[in-house]
C-alpha cells in the first residue's frame, strides 16, 4: 500500500486552494466573510429592491384593467438607400409594432421609430462610419399600408394623421370610424414618479407567442429634466417594448415607452461598446403622458377636421 508523503498532501491542497483563489475570488471572499458581511449582502439583493406581494396584485390588476388599450400594430413600409447618389438597396419591410390606444375614436400613439426607422438608422450610421461621409448616405422610408390588430383578432385598417420625429411619437387611427367604442387609455390623468420608483411595462408579445399581454416591472433609473423631462430605465430594456405605457404600482400612468434621437457627436469605437457607453445618439426613454396629450389633441383636431371636409 502507498501512503503519501503529508508534505506533499499539504502542497496540493495549497496549490488546489490557490487554483480556486485564481478561478473564484467572488466564492473565497463569501467563504471568508464574516456572518453579518453576509447578511448585509442578502439585505442588499432582497431587502429594498424587493417587490412587495401588494405590488405584484397590483400589477395584475393593471393587465386586467388596461390590456385591451395595448395593441400590435403591422406595418408594410417601402425603404430606399442611397450612397453617392446612387440607389444602392430598395424593397419593402413588414413588422409589427406595439401602439397604445388613447382616444375611444381608435387614435392611438406607437413610437415612430417603429414605422419610420429611418432617422435612427441613420444616426447608428454616423456612430459607426463617422460623420466625413454621411454626406453621400441617405435613406427614405414611406408607410404603404398599416393595420390595428386588435385583442378580439380583427384587423382594422389604419392610416398616419401626425408625427413627431422629436419626441419619436406617431398618431394612428381607423381609416373607417369603428362600430363602436375602442377601450383607451386616459392620458390625461398621469402620475408622477421619482428616482428608484418601482414602474410597470404594459405590453404585447409577438405573433410567436400568440400576442397575449405581457407586463413587466422596472425601476427610475434617472431624471432627464432638459429639453423636457424624460424617465430612463435600464437600457437593455428595449426589444418589443417600444410604444408601450407605463404606470406606477397602483396603477396609475406615467407615460409612454419611446426613443429619444439625438446627434452623438462622436464615432462609436470598440472600448465604448465594451464599457456599454452609448455612442449612437440613440436611448430608450418614458416620455411623460402630459408631453403626449399636447400632441394627441393635435391628432384629435386633425381627425375632426378631416370629418368636417368630407
Amino acid at each position: 500500500m502507498k501512503y503519501l508523503n503529508p508534505t506533499k498532501a499539504q502542497s496540493s491542497r495549497t496549490a488546489k486552494a490557490q487554483s480556486l483563489k485564481i478561478f473564484f475570488p467572488s466564492l473565497t471572499l463569501c467563504l471568508c466573510a464574516s456572518m453579518s458581511s453576509v447578511v448585509l449582502i442578502f439585505l442588499l439583493f432582497t431587502g429594498t429592491s424587493a417587490w412587495s406581494r401588494e405590488d405584484m396584485e397590483d400589477s395584475k390588476k393593471v393587465i386586467d384593467k388596461w390590456n385591451d388599450a395595448v395593441i400590435t400594430v403591422k406595418v408594410v413600409s417601402k425603404f430606399r438607400v442611397i450612397v453617392e447618389g446612387r440607389e444602392v438597396n430598395k424593397g419593402e419591410n413588414e413588422a409589427e409594432a406595439i401602439a397604445t390606444v388613447i382616444d375611444p375614436s381608435g387614435l392611438a400613439v406607437l413610437s415612430n421609430s417603429t414605422i419610420d426607422p429611418a432617422r435612427v438608422y441613420t444616426e447608428i450610421v454616423k456612430a459607426k462610419a463617422g460623420r466625413e461621409g454621411m454626406s453621400k448616405f441617405s435613406m427614405d422610408t414611406e408607410v404603404s399600408d398599416i393595420k390595428m390588430l386588435m385583442p378580439d383578432g380583427a384587423e382594422i385598417p389604419a392610416k398616419v394623421v401626425l408625427k413627431d420625429s422629436d419626441m419619436d411619437m406617431a398618431f394612428i387611427m381607423p381609416v373607417a370610424k369603428p362600430d363602436r367604442p375602442i377601450k383607451a387609455l386616459d392620458l390625461s390623468k398621469e402620475a408622477s414618479t421619482d428616482i428608484l420608483d418601482n414602474i410597470l411595462i404594459l405590453s404585447r408579445l409577438g405573433r410567436v407567442a400568440g400576442r397575449v399581454p405581457s407586463i413587466s416591472m422596472h425601476r427610475v433609473e434617472a431624471i432627464i429634466k432638459k429639453p423636457r423631462t424624460f424617465y430612463v430605465i435600464d437600457q437593455n430594456i428595449l426589444d418589443g417594448k417600444l410604444g408601450s405605457p407605463v404606470f406606477s404600482t397602483d396603477g396609475k400612468v406615467i407615460g409612454i415607452f419611446l426613443l429619444r434621437v439625438v446627434e452623438s457627436g462622436q464615432k462609436s469605437s470598440l472600448i465604448s461598446n465594451l464599457l456599454g457607453i452609448n455612442t449612437f445618439g440613440v436611448m430608450s426613454v418614458i416620455l411623460p403622458a402630459g408631453e403626449i396629450m399636447e400632441i394627441a389633441r393635435q391628432a384629435l383636431e386633425i381627425k375632426d377636421k378631416e370629418k368636417i371636409e368630407k
